[in-house]
Protein backbone atom coordinates (compact mmCIF):
# COMPACT_ATOMS: atom_id res chain seq x y z
CA UNK A 1 0.00 0.00 0.00
CA UNK A 2 1.35 3.18 -0.58
CA UNK A 3 3.20 5.22 1.98
CA UNK A 4 0.80 8.15 1.40
CA UNK A 5 -2.25 9.49 -0.45
CA UNK A 6 -3.46 13.00 -1.19
CA UNK A 7 -7.06 13.69 -0.33
CA UNK A 8 -6.95 16.95 -1.77
CA UNK A 9 -5.54 15.15 -5.08
CA UNK A 10 -8.51 13.48 -5.12
CA UNK A 11 -11.38 15.56 -4.38
CA UNK A 12 -9.91 18.10 -6.97
CA UNK A 13 -9.94 15.57 -9.84
CA UNK A 14 -13.40 14.97 -8.58
CA UNK A 15 -14.07 18.97 -8.82
CA UNK A 16 -12.57 19.57 -12.11
CA UNK A 17 -13.73 16.41 -14.29
CA UNK A 18 -15.61 13.93 -11.78
CA UNK A 19 -15.06 10.63 -10.83
CA UNK A 20 -15.33 7.12 -13.04
CA UNK A 21 -15.44 4.20 -10.46
CA UNK A 22 -16.22 0.83 -11.61
CA UNK A 23 -17.52 -2.05 -9.34
CA UNK A 24 -17.04 -6.40 -9.78
CA UNK A 25 -20.23 -6.84 -12.12
CA UNK A 26 -18.54 -10.13 -14.19
CA UNK A 27 -16.98 -7.94 -17.52
CA UNK A 28 -13.41 -9.49 -18.52
CA UNK A 29 -12.02 -10.25 -21.66
CA UNK A 30 -13.36 -13.68 -23.69
CA UNK A 31 -10.97 -16.18 -23.49
CA UNK A 32 -10.86 -19.78 -25.86
CA UNK A 33 -11.35 -21.87 -22.88
CA UNK A 34 -14.47 -19.86 -21.82
CA UNK A 35 -16.03 -20.48 -25.19
CA UNK A 36 -15.52 -24.43 -24.53
CA UNK A 37 -16.90 -23.90 -21.39
CA UNK A 38 -20.19 -22.23 -22.56
CA UNK A 39 -19.86 -24.97 -25.09
CA UNK A 40 -20.15 -27.85 -22.79
CA UNK A 41 -23.28 -26.25 -21.37
CA UNK A 42 -25.23 -26.11 -24.58
CA UNK A 43 -28.63 -28.30 -24.26
CA UNK A 44 -31.06 -29.91 -26.79
CA UNK A 45 -33.92 -28.11 -25.66
CA UNK A 46 -37.04 -27.19 -27.56
CA UNK A 47 -39.38 -25.87 -24.20
CA UNK A 48 -39.87 -22.22 -24.56
CA UNK A 49 -40.93 -22.48 -20.62
CA UNK A 50 -37.54 -23.21 -19.57
CA UNK A 51 -34.64 -21.28 -22.14
CA UNK A 52 -31.43 -22.25 -21.36
CA UNK A 53 -28.53 -19.57 -23.36
CA UNK A 54 -25.18 -21.09 -23.48
CA UNK A 55 -23.62 -18.29 -24.69
CA UNK A 56 -25.68 -15.22 -23.19
CA UNK A 57 -23.31 -14.62 -19.86
CA UNK A 58 -20.11 -14.78 -22.44
CA UNK A 59 -21.33 -12.40 -25.24
CA UNK A 60 -23.29 -10.12 -22.44
CA UNK A 61 -19.99 -9.52 -20.21
CA UNK A 62 -17.52 -9.47 -23.00
CA UNK A 63 -15.53 -6.75 -22.23
CA UNK A 64 -13.19 -4.32 -23.42
CA UNK A 65 -14.84 -1.69 -23.32
CA UNK A 66 -16.12 -2.37 -19.48
CA UNK A 67 -18.81 0.07 -17.94
CA UNK A 68 -17.97 2.41 -15.06
CA UNK A 69 -20.17 5.23 -13.39
CA UNK A 70 -19.60 8.45 -13.30
CA UNK A 71 -19.41 10.80 -10.32
CA UNK A 72 -19.97 14.28 -12.11
CA UNK A 73 -17.87 17.06 -10.37
CA UNK A 74 -18.88 20.84 -9.99
CA UNK A 75 -16.79 22.55 -12.68
CA UNK A 76 -18.31 21.83 -16.20
CA UNK A 77 -20.94 24.11 -15.97
CA UNK A 78 -19.26 27.19 -14.53
CA UNK A 79 -18.98 29.03 -17.69
CA UNK A 80 -22.44 27.77 -19.12
CA UNK A 81 -25.99 29.24 -19.26
CA UNK A 82 -28.25 28.65 -17.06
CA UNK A 83 -25.55 26.03 -15.21
CA UNK A 84 -26.96 27.66 -12.07
CA UNK A 85 -30.18 25.96 -12.03
CA UNK A 86 -28.88 22.48 -12.84
CA UNK A 87 -28.90 19.09 -10.48
CA UNK A 88 -25.61 17.66 -10.09
CA UNK A 89 -27.58 14.66 -7.84
CA UNK A 90 -24.36 12.62 -6.74
CA UNK A 91 -25.58 9.16 -7.85
CA UNK A 92 -24.37 5.65 -8.48
CA UNK A 93 -25.78 2.25 -9.41
CA UNK A 94 -27.01 0.27 -6.89
CA UNK A 95 -28.75 -2.78 -5.75
CA UNK A 96 -28.72 -4.89 -3.03
CA UNK A 97 -28.28 -8.25 -4.00
CA UNK A 98 -25.07 -7.49 -5.91
CA UNK A 99 -23.75 -4.45 -4.26
CA UNK A 100 -24.07 -3.72 -1.03
CA UNK A 101 -20.58 -4.21 0.78
CA UNK A 102 -22.04 -4.48 4.50
CA UNK A 103 -24.98 -6.25 3.92
CA UNK A 104 -27.71 -6.16 6.66
CA UNK A 105 -29.73 -9.10 7.80
CA UNK A 106 -32.57 -7.35 5.78
CA UNK A 107 -32.56 -5.05 2.81
CA UNK A 108 -30.14 -2.23 3.77
CA UNK A 109 -32.50 1.12 4.60
CA UNK A 110 -31.61 4.18 2.78
CA UNK A 111 -28.95 5.70 4.81
CA UNK A 112 -26.84 2.68 5.56
CA UNK A 113 -26.15 1.68 2.17
CA UNK A 114 -22.56 0.85 0.98
CA UNK A 115 -20.76 0.19 -1.98
CA UNK A 116 -17.16 -0.26 -3.02
CA UNK A 117 -15.73 0.41 -6.19
CA UNK A 118 -12.54 1.23 -7.87
CA UNK A 119 -11.57 4.92 -9.12
CA UNK A 120 -9.39 5.16 -11.94
CA UNK A 121 -6.55 7.91 -12.76
CA UNK A 122 -8.06 9.74 -15.60
CA UNK A 123 -5.21 10.07 -17.23
CA UNK A 124 -4.40 6.52 -17.47
CA UNK A 125 -7.53 5.29 -18.69
CA UNK A 126 -9.32 5.62 -22.18
CA UNK A 127 -13.06 6.37 -22.57
CA UNK A 128 -14.79 5.20 -25.46
CA UNK A 129 -18.49 6.88 -24.87
CA UNK A 130 -20.89 7.39 -22.39
CA UNK A 131 -24.70 7.80 -21.51
CA UNK A 132 -26.22 10.20 -19.54
CA UNK A 133 -28.05 7.53 -17.76
CA UNK A 134 -27.49 4.00 -17.06
CA UNK A 135 -27.83 2.03 -20.04
CA UNK A 136 -27.33 -2.00 -19.88
CA UNK A 137 -24.44 -2.10 -22.44
CA UNK A 138 -24.43 -5.79 -21.98
CA UNK A 139 -27.12 -5.77 -24.43
CA UNK A 140 -25.16 -3.21 -26.72
CA UNK A 141 -22.54 -5.89 -28.82
CA UNK A 142 -23.23 -7.60 -31.84
CA UNK A 143 -22.73 -11.17 -30.79
CA UNK A 144 -18.90 -11.57 -31.81
CA UNK A 145 -16.11 -13.32 -30.11
CA UNK A 146 -14.17 -11.51 -29.34
CA UNK A 147 -14.53 -8.02 -28.89
CA UNK A 148 -13.03 -6.26 -31.70
CA UNK A 149 -11.90 -2.24 -31.95
CA UNK A 150 -14.76 -1.94 -33.79
CA UNK A 151 -17.04 -4.50 -32.78
CA UNK A 152 -18.01 -4.48 -29.13
CA UNK A 153 -20.45 -3.30 -26.25
CA UNK A 154 -19.76 0.54 -27.07
CA UNK A 155 -22.10 0.49 -30.37
CA UNK A 156 -25.19 2.48 -30.86
CA UNK A 157 -27.73 -1.26 -31.42
CA UNK A 158 -28.96 -3.24 -29.03
CA UNK A 159 -29.52 -6.61 -28.91
CA UNK A 160 -33.10 -5.98 -27.91
CA UNK A 161 -34.03 -5.48 -31.51
CA UNK A 162 -32.23 -8.29 -33.39
CA UNK A 163 -33.35 -10.76 -30.65
CA UNK A 164 -36.93 -9.49 -31.25
CA UNK A 165 -37.68 -11.65 -35.00
CA UNK A 166 -36.50 -15.06 -33.46
CA UNK A 167 -39.50 -15.25 -30.79
CA UNK A 168 -41.09 -18.83 -30.67
CA UNK A 169 -38.24 -20.34 -32.72
CA UNK A 170 -37.33 -23.32 -30.76
CA UNK A 171 -36.67 -22.68 -26.52
CA UNK A 172 -35.88 -19.01 -27.35
CA UNK A 173 -38.43 -16.43 -25.89
CA UNK A 174 -37.86 -12.76 -25.76
CA UNK A 175 -37.97 -10.59 -22.97
CA UNK A 176 -38.96 -7.46 -23.56
CA UNK A 177 -36.58 -4.55 -21.44
CA UNK A 178 -38.59 -2.85 -18.48
CA UNK A 179 -37.32 0.74 -18.82
CA UNK A 180 -36.23 2.72 -22.08
CA UNK A 181 -32.28 3.14 -21.04
CA UNK A 182 -31.66 1.14 -23.99
CA UNK A 183 -33.82 3.29 -26.35
CA UNK A 184 -31.61 6.05 -28.19
CA UNK A 185 -34.16 8.49 -28.01
CA UNK A 186 -34.53 8.28 -24.19
CA UNK A 187 -31.00 7.48 -23.72
CA UNK A 188 -28.32 8.36 -26.62
CA UNK A 189 -24.95 6.96 -26.70
CA UNK A 190 -22.57 9.92 -26.59
CA UNK A 191 -18.81 9.40 -28.30
CA UNK A 192 -16.21 11.37 -27.22
CA UNK A 193 -15.43 14.70 -29.96
CA UNK A 194 -11.82 12.98 -30.83
CA UNK A 195 -13.20 10.89 -34.16
CA UNK A 196 -9.78 10.31 -36.69
CA UNK A 197 -11.18 10.06 -39.76
CA UNK A 198 -8.15 7.84 -40.82
CA UNK A 199 -8.57 5.65 -38.25
CA UNK A 200 -12.81 5.49 -37.79
CA UNK A 201 -13.09 3.26 -35.01
CA UNK A 202 -10.60 5.18 -32.99
CA UNK A 203 -12.89 8.02 -31.25
CA UNK A 204 -11.38 7.10 -28.01
CA UNK A 205 -10.84 10.04 -25.76
CA UNK A 206 -7.49 8.82 -24.83
CA UNK A 207 -5.36 11.73 -23.00
CA UNK A 208 -6.66 13.52 -19.84
CA UNK A 209 -7.49 16.79 -21.05
CA UNK A 210 -9.48 14.75 -23.65
CA UNK A 211 -11.67 12.26 -21.12
CA UNK A 212 -11.88 15.19 -18.74
CA UNK A 213 -13.67 17.22 -21.48
CA UNK A 214 -15.75 14.06 -22.20
CA UNK A 215 -16.93 13.85 -18.64
CA UNK A 216 -17.49 17.41 -18.27
CA UNK A 217 -20.19 17.37 -21.36
CA UNK A 218 -21.82 13.96 -19.62
CA UNK A 219 -21.78 15.61 -16.82
CA UNK A 220 -23.47 18.78 -18.34
CA UNK A 221 -25.85 16.64 -20.05
CA UNK A 222 -27.19 14.93 -17.02
CA UNK A 223 -27.21 18.21 -14.57
CA UNK A 224 -29.40 19.73 -17.23
CA UNK A 225 -31.53 17.16 -17.86
CA UNK A 226 -32.49 16.15 -14.13
CA UNK A 227 -33.07 20.15 -13.63
CA UNK A 228 -35.47 19.72 -16.70
CA UNK A 229 -37.32 16.91 -15.82
CA UNK A 230 -37.76 18.59 -12.50
CA UNK A 231 -39.34 21.72 -14.04
CA UNK A 232 -41.75 19.57 -16.08
CA UNK A 233 -42.87 17.73 -12.85
CA UNK A 234 -42.78 21.14 -10.59
CA UNK A 235 -40.81 19.38 -8.12
CA UNK A 236 -39.38 16.07 -7.10
CA UNK A 237 -42.29 14.98 -6.70
CA UNK A 238 -44.57 11.53 -7.60
CA UNK A 239 -44.91 12.96 -10.95
CA UNK A 240 -41.10 13.00 -11.52
CA UNK A 241 -40.48 9.72 -9.34
CA UNK A 242 -42.99 8.00 -11.62
CA UNK A 243 -41.82 9.00 -14.52
CA UNK A 244 -37.64 8.26 -13.67
CA UNK A 245 -39.13 4.54 -12.55
CA UNK A 246 -40.88 3.56 -15.81
CA UNK A 247 -38.18 5.14 -18.49
CA UNK A 248 -35.13 4.73 -16.28
CA UNK A 249 -35.76 2.12 -14.15
CA UNK A 250 -32.07 0.29 -14.60
CA UNK A 251 -30.13 3.09 -13.58
CA UNK A 252 -30.28 6.94 -13.05
CA UNK A 253 -26.42 7.35 -12.85
CA UNK A 254 -24.09 8.49 -15.93
CA UNK A 255 -22.45 5.49 -17.76
CA UNK A 256 -19.11 5.49 -18.99
CA UNK A 257 -17.53 2.89 -21.18
CA UNK A 258 -14.04 3.10 -20.30
CA UNK A 259 -10.91 1.30 -21.67
CA UNK A 260 -6.96 0.45 -20.65
CA UNK A 261 -4.76 2.01 -22.16
CA UNK A 262 -2.88 0.66 -25.18
CA UNK A 263 0.26 -1.58 -24.30
CA UNK A 264 1.62 -4.65 -25.50
CA UNK A 265 -1.25 -6.92 -25.00
CA UNK A 266 -4.23 -7.36 -28.08
CA UNK A 267 -7.60 -4.98 -27.82
CA UNK A 268 -9.62 -8.28 -27.03
CA UNK A 269 -7.45 -9.29 -24.07
CA UNK A 270 -6.82 -5.99 -22.28
CA UNK A 271 -7.34 -5.61 -18.28
CA UNK A 272 -6.45 -2.72 -16.41
CA UNK A 273 -3.46 -2.13 -14.57
CA UNK A 274 -3.23 -1.52 -10.77
CA UNK A 275 -1.42 1.58 -11.66
CA UNK A 276 -4.31 3.13 -12.95
CA UNK A 277 -6.40 2.59 -9.92
CA UNK A 278 -5.82 5.96 -7.36
CA UNK A 279 -8.10 3.72 -4.60
CA UNK A 280 -10.55 1.91 -3.63
CA UNK A 281 -13.61 4.10 -2.30
CA UNK A 282 -16.67 2.94 0.16
CA UNK A 283 -19.36 5.47 -1.39
CA UNK A 284 -22.04 5.53 1.29
CA UNK A 285 -25.62 7.01 1.25
CA UNK A 286 -24.85 8.31 4.83
CA UNK A 287 -23.80 11.67 5.78
CA UNK A 288 -20.96 10.55 8.18
CA UNK A 289 -17.51 8.83 7.69
CA UNK A 290 -16.43 6.24 9.77
CA UNK A 291 -19.77 3.63 10.25
CA UNK A 292 -17.69 0.10 9.91
CA UNK A 293 -14.34 -0.60 11.91
CA UNK A 294 -10.88 -0.89 9.93
CA UNK A 295 -10.99 -4.52 10.39
CA UNK A 296 -14.36 -4.66 8.13
CA UNK A 297 -13.08 -1.97 5.84
CA UNK A 298 -9.73 -4.66 4.48
CA UNK A 299 -11.74 -7.51 4.39
CA UNK A 300 -14.45 -5.80 2.14
CA UNK A 301 -11.04 -4.45 0.10
CA UNK A 302 -9.59 -7.39 0.04
CA UNK A 303 -12.82 -9.80 -1.31
CA UNK A 304 -13.29 -7.02 -3.73
CA UNK A 305 -9.51 -7.06 -5.23
CA UNK A 306 -9.14 -10.79 -4.92
CA UNK A 307 -12.30 -10.65 -7.19
CA UNK A 308 -11.25 -8.44 -9.64
CA UNK A 309 -7.62 -9.72 -10.30
CA UNK A 310 -8.87 -13.30 -10.64
CA UNK A 311 -8.91 -15.12 -13.82
CA UNK A 312 -12.06 -13.56 -14.63
CA UNK A 313 -11.79 -10.12 -13.66
CA UNK A 314 -10.57 -7.15 -15.40
CA UNK A 315 -7.54 -5.62 -13.35
CA UNK A 316 -4.14 -7.34 -14.42
CA UNK A 317 -2.56 -8.24 -10.96
CA UNK A 318 1.27 -8.18 -12.51
CA UNK A 319 3.14 -10.81 -11.34
CA UNK A 320 0.80 -13.42 -10.46
CA UNK A 321 -1.82 -13.35 -8.12
CA UNK A 322 -2.74 -10.15 -6.10
CA UNK A 323 -1.10 -9.38 -2.86
CA UNK A 324 -1.91 -7.71 0.03
CA UNK A 325 1.36 -5.43 0.20
CA UNK A 326 -0.70 -3.72 -3.60
CA UNK A 327 -3.71 -2.21 -1.97
CA UNK A 328 -4.90 0.71 -3.06
CA UNK A 329 -5.31 3.16 -0.66
CA UNK A 330 -8.85 3.30 1.27
CA UNK A 331 -10.98 6.64 1.42
CA UNK A 332 -14.36 6.85 2.41
CA UNK A 333 -16.62 9.41 0.22
CA UNK A 334 -20.11 10.31 2.15
CA UNK A 335 -23.15 11.77 0.46
CA UNK A 336 -23.82 9.63 -2.50
CA UNK A 337 -27.63 8.73 -3.68
CA UNK A 338 -27.82 4.85 -3.91
CA UNK A 339 -31.22 4.49 -4.78
CA UNK A 340 -32.04 0.47 -5.38
CA UNK A 341 -32.72 -0.77 -9.05
CA UNK A 342 -35.62 -2.95 -8.68
CA UNK A 343 -34.22 -6.09 -10.84
CA UNK A 344 -36.58 -8.93 -11.11
CA UNK A 345 -35.82 -12.15 -9.05
CA UNK A 346 -33.88 -9.55 -6.07
CA UNK A 347 -35.31 -7.71 -3.40
CA UNK A 348 -35.90 -4.20 -4.85
CA UNK A 349 -37.89 -6.17 -7.18
CA UNK A 350 -41.41 -4.07 -7.35
CA UNK A 351 -39.77 -1.03 -6.24
CA UNK A 352 -39.92 2.43 -7.74
CA UNK A 353 -36.06 3.65 -7.93
CA UNK A 354 -37.52 7.30 -8.43
CA UNK A 355 -39.17 7.50 -5.17
CA UNK A 356 -35.73 6.67 -3.42
CA UNK A 357 -34.23 8.78 -5.87
CA UNK A 358 -36.77 11.46 -4.66
CA UNK A 359 -36.15 10.87 -0.73
CA UNK A 360 -32.70 11.43 -1.28
CA UNK A 361 -32.99 14.55 -3.42
CA UNK A 362 -36.04 16.29 -0.65
CA UNK A 363 -35.24 14.55 2.45
CA UNK A 364 -31.70 14.34 2.23
CA UNK A 365 -30.60 16.94 0.12
CA UNK A 366 -28.59 15.43 -2.19
CA UNK A 367 -28.72 17.41 -5.14
CA UNK A 368 -25.51 19.21 -5.51
CA UNK A 369 -21.79 18.72 -5.88
CA UNK A 370 -20.02 16.98 -3.07
CA UNK A 371 -17.33 18.66 -0.79
CA UNK A 372 -14.29 18.16 0.36
CA UNK A 373 -15.73 17.27 4.27
CA UNK A 374 -17.57 14.46 2.19
CA UNK A 375 -13.99 12.91 1.11
CA UNK A 376 -11.95 10.79 4.36
CA UNK A 377 -8.89 9.00 4.20
CA UNK A 378 -9.63 5.36 5.71
CA UNK A 379 -5.91 4.01 5.17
Amino acid sequence: MPASFNMDTLFGMYKKSGLLTRTNDGQTPTTPDMVMNAIKQVKINTDPSQPFYAFSSVLQNQAPPYSSSLLSGSSFGANMTGASTWVNSPVLWYNFAYSEAFKQSTTNPIGSRTVVAAVFSNKLVQVAGGFAWDADSNLRNMGNIPATRGLNRCNPNSLYAQLNAFEGIADFTNSPPNSLNNHAFYNPLFYPRTANLIQPYRHTASTGKEVAEFLNMIGAFKSAWVARLKKEAGGFNRKFANYVNSVYQTGVEPEILIEPKEGDQAYYQRKFSTSSILCLAFFTDGKQHGTHSLKEYQKTARAFMVEATGDQGWISPGGGKFKLRDMPPLVSVTGVALPDVPLAGTEAAGGNIGAEWCRYLNDFCYDSALKRKNFKLIL
